[in-house]
């Protein structure tokens, strides 16, 4: 069961839209997955959308059992465009040094997510970038660390003239991988020294790399970059509805088991007086979100599929065809019969 503190970290949309194009790419089928997690195309149609820790877990583990040979976050990493990070992609493009494209990161290190912290700490001709990850799993941690660190990468080595040693050396503090085919991998991407059960992890760049001028900066473009940067900050930094993530979780596990208030509360880490006494504070209740991902199943359900109104009663968690018809009539107005022949028609 994830901790109360667990489902509070996020993570940005845009992290799960380039997972499963890379999980299109060896196979999985996303639209399995984005069910088996409990997220809606309309929440993929949103790019300032976030999404709980929790959720991206299970998926780097499918992404992980179907490239047993290398390392998720490197082989999620080595295709990363500056779009996979909306403004703030836009606007290490727009910066005139590399030494602005750091401030940026560090300015901006909540846009993306709230699980890690980026600092600068400086040595004699040399700069260390680290990268510290706080949230889930240990496994999960490896793997964000080394996405984000090849991402930082790859990511500027498109800005920096092409000939640049970048970087000196890399570091995590995790294990290094048993198998040498895995270890390869690293010095494939990272093309410098890795360590491996250091106290941190980053990155060391030569100082004088910081002056370096970009290929495309552009201060005027940055500028106005800023402003909507800063306004999306500001909005990133007010607390997420808890009606989201029960409304995930009821998606997930409506047809699967009975999804009770008990039961929810329990996957929350919270008791069921708190769950309801958040939701009333949100203005909702746990059954208005109940039916309201009943009423969108029951929809595609029966428009979708001639299946017998007793399964779909079922599969609802409701008690029988009766029991559905009285329940689909009060919120629609029409039986499912009516609505069934009015949509195929």
């Amino acid at each position: 069961m994830p901790s109360g503190d667990a489902i509070k970290h996020w993570v940005s949309i845009r992290h799960l839209k380039h997972f499963l194009a890379h999980g299109d790419a060896v196979g999985l089928d996303s639209g399995a997955l984005l069910k088996h997690l409990g997220i809606s195309a309309a929440q993929l149609d949103d790019p300032e959308a976030t999404l709980a820790v929790t959720t991206l877990e299970p998926l780097l583990e499918q992404l992980t059992a179907a490239s047993p040979d290398h390392p998720i976050g490197l082989l999620l990493a080595r295709d990363i465009q500056p779009a996979t990070f909306g403004v703030l992609g836009l606007l290490t493009q727009s910066s005139p040094r590399f030494a602005d494209v750091l401030e940026l990161l560090v300015r901006y290190n909540g846009l993306l997510s709230d699980i890690g912290q980026v600092s600068l700490v400086p040595a004699p001709g040399r700069m260390a970038i680290r990268w510290e990850c706080r949230a889930g799993s240990p496994q999960f941690r490896r793997h964000a660390r080394e996405y984000v660190l090849a991402s930082l990468v790859t990511l500027a080595r498109a800005l920096l003239p092409v000939h640049s040693d970048f970087p000196l050396m890399v570091s995590f503090p995790h294990p290094a991988p048993c198998r040498r085919a895995e270890r390869t991998k690293y010095q494939d991407l990272f093309r410098c020294p890795v360590y491996f059960e250091r106290p941190s992890a980053g990155i060391v760049v030569r100082a004088a790399l910081l002056d370096q001028p970009l290929r495309h900066g552009d201060p005027a473009i940055r500028h106005a970059l800023e402003r909507h940067a800063d306004e999306l900050l500001r909005h990133r930094h007010q607390p997420a509805p808890l009606s989201g993530e029960v409304r995930r979780l009821l998606t997930a596990m409506l047809g699967e088991q009975d999804p009770s208030a008990i039961e929810i509360a329990h996957q929350l880490g919270l008791s069921e007086r708190s769950l309801h006494r958040r939701l009333s504070a949100e203005g909702s209740s746990f059954q208005a979100l109940l039916d309201a991902v009943r009423l969108a199943r029951a929809r595609v359900l029966l428009h979708e599929s001639n299946a017998p109104l007793d399964e779909v009663a079922m599969y609802l968690g409701l008690q029988s065809r009766q029991s559905l018809i009285r329940w689909f009539r009060r919120h629609t107005g029409l039986t499912p019969g009516r609505y069934r022949k009015e949509t195929s028609s």
